[in-house]
């Protein structure tokens, strides 16, 4: 992109929304600002957009930004998305995404982990009646998530390694999404294999 904007001689605004650690997004920023382009650092979250139905207000993403170009976010609102602009620089908002993501697919690597590790071990039915006793709302949270994941694993491979990259090798955690990494790789792998993780998880949350 770089190198076709100096080419065209144009200087765009470049924003990129990947989810991918605060210095990546400075090596990419660098590179795009290298061919003439005013950078912005994006991160998305939420779900594709759905359009309203009846009595049902339409649902959108949001989308923030930080650093760049001032004013970007008016055409994006203008052609309806949900931006929110953070107070910090370049790399602002691709930390809230790690953050975010940590929890969030976090808690889906989680689940499946441990799901897994029960029905290996004959757990799994003593394991479903004490989710749903004692933290129903993590239950559900599961039950919704980790089908919903299968199709997606491949891609939340690189996105736990930016992750653990973020932490740093400093922070014992790093190793916590090195790991989740490894979790989401192995499910991906399954699904081309014909799921067979994938139908014994969804024959637990099933029983639930």
């Amino acid at each position: 992109m770089a190198a076709a904007s100096r080419a065209a001689g144009k200087t765009p605004v470049f924003i990129d929304c990947n989810a991918i650690a605060p210095d990546t997004m400075t090596a990419v920023a660098a590179a795009a600002a290298d061919g003439g382009a005013g950078v912005v650092d994006g991160s998305i979250i939420g779900m594709p957009p759905v359009p309203a139905s009846g009595q049902t207000p339409a649902k959108v993403p949001r989308l923030y930004l930080s650093g760049g170009p001032e004013g970007v976010e008016t055409v994006l609102v203008s052609h309806g998305l949900k931006v929110t602009r953070l107070a910090g620089e370049i790399g602002a908002a691709s930390a809230l995404k790690m953050c975010y993501s940590g929890i969030n697919k976090g808690l889906v690597g989680l689940g499946t982990a441990m799901y897994l590790s029960a029905i290996r071990s004959g757990a799994d039915e003593g394991l479903r009646r004490e989710m749903a006793d004692s933290v129903p709302q993590v239950a559900d949270r599961l039950a919704r998530g980790i089908p919903d994941m299968y199709a997606k694993a491949y891609r939340w491979v690189a996105e736990m390694e930016e992750i653990a990259d973020f932490l740093g090798n400093d922070d014992p955690a790093s190793l916590i999404f090195r790991g989740m990494a490894g979790l989401y790789r192995k499910m991906a792998e399954d699904r081309e294999a014909g799921g067979e993780l994938a139908k014994a998880l969804d024959e637990l949350i099933a029983n639930r």
